[in-house]
């Protein structure tokens, strides 16, 4: 029976593979989904659950009891585990590895918003309670129901400490029959090798640019003339597209206003000072603005590559930028690229954000002085 596929964009080859694979009955028991937040992974994962679970002829429906069981996460047969940042409040005082009941209220309400949109933005960081862990395991050890399958879904895979990848290797080792356990990652050389082992593993490209698009102006109708610039600045990522959509107004001005502190010639301690104020009043420990500015310097450098060989590419925040940028060799802004990409490590580990910018700030000037 074919897959209704509904709710993820794009990704037409995987979505092939596991439609013939389910019509084959060749279905594996231990899926690794590899690809960069935002594009699609968990979205598929989802569907597959939901195909699974569904009780109707057309899976899945999205209208059945187990369908609306899966949504709302009340299925016996399904598990969703994620990554959260996790507060003192969320676990039991004198046992850090005990959640409170504030900390499953917690991850019932982050729940209700990712099973609500699947390309809902994670926060960057955080970790999987090993209780979490012991809690599917205990699931999956009773076997499925009346449904006959028991799905489990782990986002942020290579996020697992030690003592949780340890709880559960045994589990996605020797799984009951009918268990189908999908893991996902957006570096599979983060995944311990014992876990990459008993996986399938699928990689997830970047969805198309018209894909991309298509879904924005679904989802945002009345912002057509921001899609093509939000499409370019989001590298085939739904979910980025989404978050930048949200909050596009208060970014652009922190963009511009990074931008000419960073190229702009100012005396250096002027410059320290600026830099220490902007991360202050802009950032404080938003760290997904703080990489939606790294990705628009990545995307000022790919302009400027296309700039340097007859495209006619625009520029989208910063003249002064632009103008910086277009004397670098192409072998400058590779440099910049890669400390960039740095740079974008580091705010997804949660490290000290000015720490991060002047570090970026410095690299920037070495290598246009240069």
């Amino acid at each position: 029976m074919a897959i209704q596929w509904r709710r993820t964009v794009g990704q037409d080859r995987i979505k092939g593979s596991f439609s013939r694979s389910v019509a084959n009955g060749q279905i594996g028991h231990a899926y690794l989904f590899a690809g960069k937040s935002g594009v699609g992974k968990f979205s598929l994962a989802l569907e597959l659950a939901l195909y699974f679970l569904c009780e109707s002829t057309q899976k899945p429906c999205y209208e059945c009891a187990g369908c609306r069981k899966v949504l709302a996460h009340s299925h016996q047969d399904f598990r969703y585990l994620f990554p959260l940042n996790f507060s003192t409040e969320h676990k039991v005082k004198g046992n850090a590895q005990k959640l409170s009941d504030a900390g499953w209220d917690y991850i019932a309400e982050e729940m209700k918003k990712r099973l609500r949109d699947p390309y809902y933005a994670l926060a960057p960081g955080g970790s999987i309670s090993v209780e979490w862990i012991r809690d599917m395991n205990q699931a999956i050890s009773r076997g499925a129901s009346g449904s006959g399958w028991t799905v489990v879904i782990i986002d942020g895979i290579d996020t697992l400490r030690a003592e949780s990848a340890n709880a559960m290797l045994k589990t996605l080792e020797e799984p009951p029959a009918n268990t189908i356990m999908i893991l996902l990652t957006e570096s599979v050389h983060g995944v311990l090798p014992t876990i990459k082992s008993r996986c399938q593993i699928h990689r997830f490209g970047s969805i198309e640019p018209e894909h991309l698009a298509a879904e924005l102006n679904r989802r945002f109708p009345d912002r057509g003339e921001d899609i093509p610039r939000i499409t370019s600045l989001s590298y085939g990522s739904l979910g980025t597209a989404i978050a930048l959509m949200d909050h596009d107004e208060t970014g652009d001005s922190a963009i511009a206003r990074w931008f000419d502190i960073a190229f702009s010639p100012a005396d250096p301690l002027d410059q320290a000072l600026a830099l220490e104020m902007f991360v202050e009043q802009e950032l404080d420990k938003d760290f997904s603005r703080g990489m939606k500015i790294v990705n628009a310097l990545i995307e000022e450098c790919r302009f400027a590559f296309l700039h340097r060989y007859g495209s006619g590419a625009e520029y989208i925040f910063s003249s002064v930028a632009a103008t910086r940028l277009r004397t670098l060799s192409p072998d400058d802004v590779k440099q910049v690229i890669a400390s960039a990409e740095e740079a974008l490590i580091s705010l997804k580990k949660h490290s000290p954000m000015l720490m991060v910018f002047v570090n970026l700030t410095l690299k920037l000037l070495e290598i246009s002085n240069e």
